[in-house]
């Protein structure tokens, strides 16, 4: 905490590389720390005695990753819904990156803050083109429809074999609707039973990329109440890790039919970065993450900190 940038307030500040890929474990302190301090309805009382409202220092970051920043964007979303009013922003003062790209994706517009009230953009960036942010409660097909013409309309041409991003996608959101069964509950505001997405699009590099969050139970805890439990087991390691049964999710998709290229659940996801040969799908969830790549091959990494509900992200080359 910081209580001599700004009199009056306790300031909490992010890493300057604000990312889950690459920074974990301080990126997720800080969305934890939005969380607890965002959903206190009272001042904070500090250390030295003095109650004081807190204040999160957004322009203490530096570089954006699209996946952190779209799980940051549905936090601040959930916080706005929570409070009468609309949510005071200083952008003026972030770094130029990061405010752009926040307003290029309509953070704002989440927000119900009117575009006169956003400070005016210097200039608009031509490394990156986003997608603006979606979020909603319903799961039917139009949505995932709108999703891949929305991306391919930013990008310009095809973003890869219609059925098989269609597909991807689908499963995506069939994954949205087992995050949130009756039996969780959700920390520190009332489930929502939300997903957001986002997307971007780099013509130097003819870069593609989607992403979609859940602020659900996470696929590790939702597995093993689904009638695959047993298959599952067998194709796990040892030790049963969370990145573990992410991996085996995915292989026993891609496996159970039988036939080449013939996957289900969480194999199709990946059939759309098999099938465009380049790139990576991420899924990130609880303490795991796996991330697959063309060739089959899948790398995992477990983590000590638990992220809630499940980030799932694709990038691929359209060159």
């Amino acid at each position: 905490m910081d209580f001599e940038r700004r009199p009056g307030y306790a300031t909490f500040l992010p890493p300057k590389l604000f990312s889950l890929s690459e920074n974990y474990e301080e990126t997720l302190s800080f969305i934890y720390d939005f969380k607890i301090h965002f959903s206190r309805r009272k001042p904070l009382i500090c250390e030295d005695g003095v109650s004081r409202q807190t204040y999160a220092e957004f322009s203490e970051i530096e570089t954006l990753g699209s996946g952190a920043g779209l799980v940051l964007a549905a936090e601040i979303h959930r916080y706005s819904q929570t409070r009468p009013g609309k949510i005071k922003v200083q952008d003026h003062q972030w770094a130029e990156g990061v405010r752009n790209y926040f307003i290029d994706t309509g953070l704002f517009n989440l927000l119900r803050i009117d575009p006169h009230e956003i400070q005016a953009r210097s200039r608009i960036s031509e490394k990156r083109e986003a997608l603006r942010y979606q979020s909603g409660r319903t799961l039917e097909g139009k949505d995932v429809a709108e999703l891949r013409r929305r991306l391919q309309e930013l990008a310009g041409q095809p973003v890869g074999k219609r059925v098989l991003v269609y597909n991807a996608i689908a499963e995506a959101f069939k994954n949205v609707d087992h995050a949130y069964p009756r039996w969780f509950r959700s920390w520190p505001y009332p489930s929502s039973h939300r997903w957001w997405t986002s997307g971007f699009w780099e013509p130097s590099s003819k870069t593609v990329g989607l992403q979609l969050y859940d602020q659900g139970a996470g696929i590790p805890r939702t597995l093993p109440r689904q009638s695959q439990w047993p298959r599952l087991l067998r194709l796990m390691e040892p030790e049963r890790s969370d990145s573990g049964l992410i991996a085996a999710a995915m292989e026993y998709g891609r496996t159970s039919t039988g036939q080449q290229g013939r996957g289900k659940g969480l194999a199709e996801m990946a059939d759309w970065i098999e099938s465009s040969g380049s790139g990576f799908l991420r899924i990130l969830s609880g303490q795991g993450e796996v991330t697959y790549r063309p060739g089959r091959i899948i790398t995992r990494r477990d983590f000590d900190a638990n992220f809630d509900g499940t980030l799932v992200q694709w990038e691929l080359s359209l060159a």
